[in-house]
């Protein structure tokens, strides 16, 4: 019965500590965007953010946004379907952050088994704070889903050994 306080004392530390991560890694990854809107300025950070964004828009209406030599990929097609419900700038902000935001939660609960708590904790910052994270997560590339793709499966495929068979 002690046993299970302890644990249950446990686990609600390690989802409060996620849970600051969280809020740090908002903060930070919504911190160029507000800095750059203070100043009067609504663009999106790096060219790889306006490619996809024509790629997506040319998917929808074909020639009216030419972008040379592309060809249209899934994360195109993604985002294409986000742009006819959402305004693209909002998607080229919007998408990068909560992909951020995800990759996060998924790493931390992945790394459980590998960490201790406080080693999981030290590591899931410095996951936050490198600058690969952060540029990654401020614009809009195909390397944001593709890292929380290959993270997930990393975790279903620990969580779920049957899954080790399909592989």
């Amino acid at each position: 019965r002690v046993l299970s306080g302890v644990r249950t004392m446990r686990e609600k530390s390690q989802l409060f500590i996620l849970i600051i991560i969280l809020l740090l890694s908002m903060l930070f990854l919504l911190t160029p965007f507000v800095a750059r809107s203070l100043q009067g300025n609504d663009s999106l950070l790096g060219q790889e953010s306006y490619f996809h964004l024509g790629v997506a828009q040319n998917i929808l209406e074909p020639g009216d946004y030419p972008v040379e030599g592309a060809h249209a990929t899934l994360f195109d097609a993604f985002v294409a379907l986000l742009i006819s419900f959402m305004k693209p700038l909002l998607v080229g902000k919007l998408i990068p952050i909560l992909l951020g935001v995800l990759v996060i939660v998924v790493f931390f609960v992945q790394s459980r088994k590998l960490l201790d708590d406080d080693e999981r904790a030290a590591a899931t910052l410095l996951l936050l704070i490198s600058p690969l994270y952060l540029i990654m997560f401020s614009s809009l590339t195909p390397a944001g889903p593709l890292l929380l793709i290959t993270l997930a499966a990393w975790l279903l495929y620990e969580k779920h050994p049957v899954m080790s068979m399909c592989l």
